[in-house]
């Protein structure tokens, strides 16, 4: 009896062509539920990652379910970059705005040449991710995991040249000269596209083919590296393509890593913590956060200013700008490419030191930056 129940079940479950556990397309009727657990995916996912603004749901791509232990749901997604960090309040959410509406003009000086290249661009930013919901109503149980998200994309890329010089269109002439043609191999294919999808990710620019084959061995090199040391992860570091592909060990720490000076020019100061009223006996709190008070700019990114080693000089307008807060109670971005431009006892972008920038700003002044009509003076 038992035996011939069981081969009346599996008639009943194969009989649609559908198996018992198989994993199937979801039904449309249950769209809200999906968009549900969807942005509960990406609710976790804005908790857990380490990115400063925070996702949204763009769509939801596909949808899946499996019979298990209860039911599984697969849900495949893009997810948009918003304007919002995470420090933002839950109540101010609604008001986040994808940062595909943000149109970013970008200057750069070309000072070998004495040409003028302005870059309009809008830019989308997203991620491809796949969730995994598994929800069993009997017991109150749901689980939902983000697993499998792509690295960050651009959905689309419009720029507008001005000048006589199209440095966007020579660049993508020389680029197309080199595809699949007789410098590349067939079994660079794969890296190639890699390096193509990093140059539109990252808008690089290379002036010729020999720098750009040079870019793409360093790119290849680093790929190796990237599978070496993920394959030697014994925790849960994970290892991948940055900006900094096309770049050596040498090129980075040139760029990125400080001058080593002997000793500064001017010496620092030991603070009279007296004059200053702080008494050390005073209980201080457990922890203070100089964001929450309104003292801390936007996170910027030195690569604005290309290859050019200018951390002293984020770190010297970064501390002004927190100063200046603390003293006049108004925060304003000070500019750190006339900085690094202006100042005439560091290095410029070979590296500097922010105790010899501080005079520097200190006997003349600096602007707030994207603001050429507002100055900032030491006064």
């Amino acid at each position: 009896m038992q035996e011939w129940m069981l081969i009346l079940l599996c008639v009943i479950s194969t009989r649609g062509g559908k198996l018992i556990g198989e994993k199937t397309a979801a039904k449309n009727d249950y769209k809200e539920m999906h968009k549900d657990l969807a942005e509960k995916a990406i609710d976790k996912h804005n908790i857990e990652s380490n990115d400063f603004y925070l996702w949204e749901l763009l769509s939801i791509d596909d949808t899946h379910q499996q019979m298990i232990n209860g039911v599984k749901y697969t849900i495949q997604m893009t997810l948009a970059k918003t304007n919002c960090t995470k420090m933002v309040n839950i109540l101010m959410k609604p008001n986040c705005k994808q940062s595909d509406v943000l149109k970013v003009g970008q200057l750069n000086i070309n000072l070998s040449f004495c040409k003028l290249y302005i870059y309009i661009y809008i830019y989308i930013f997203s991620y491809k991710c796949t969730a995994e919901v598994v929800h069993r109503a009997w017991e109150n149980y749901e689980n939902v995991e983000m697993k499998n998200c792509e690295e960050p994309f651009k959905r689309s890329l419009n720029k507008r040249w001005t000048m006589e010089e199209d440095m966007a269109t020579t660049h993508r002439k020389i680029f197309n000269q080199l595809k699949m043609g007789s410098h590349l191999k067939p079994r660079d294919y794969i890296s190639w596209n890699r390096f193509t999808d990093f140059i539109n990710n990252y808008e690089k620019l290379y002036d010729t083919k020999r720098e750009i084959l040079k870019k793409f061995r360093i790119f290849k090199r680093n790929l190796k590296a990237i599978r070496m040391w993920q394959g030697r992860e014994q925790g849960t570091a994970v290892y991948g393509i940055t900006q900094f592909t096309d770049m050596t060990p040498d090129e980075f720490k040139k760029i990125y890593l400080p001058y080593m000076w002997e000793e500064p020019i001017v010496p620092n100061k030991i603070a009279d913590l007296k004059i200053n009223g702080v008494n050390l006996n005073d209980q201080l709190p457990e922890s203070f956060d100089w964001r929450e008070h309104g003292a801390v700019t936007e996170v910027k990114n030195q690569g604005y200013l290309g290859n050019c080693g200018s951390c002293w000089a984020f770190s010297t307008t970064g501390n002004i700008e927190g100063q200046w807060f603390i003293a006049k109670k108004k925060l304003v971005s000070l500019s750190e490419q006339e900085l690094v431009d202006c100042d005439s006892v560091d290095q410029g972008c070979n590296g500097g030191l922010p105790s010899q920038a501080y005079n520097g700003v200190a006997s003349s002044r600096l602007h707030i930056a994207n603001d050429s009509t507002q100055l900032m003076t030491s006064s």
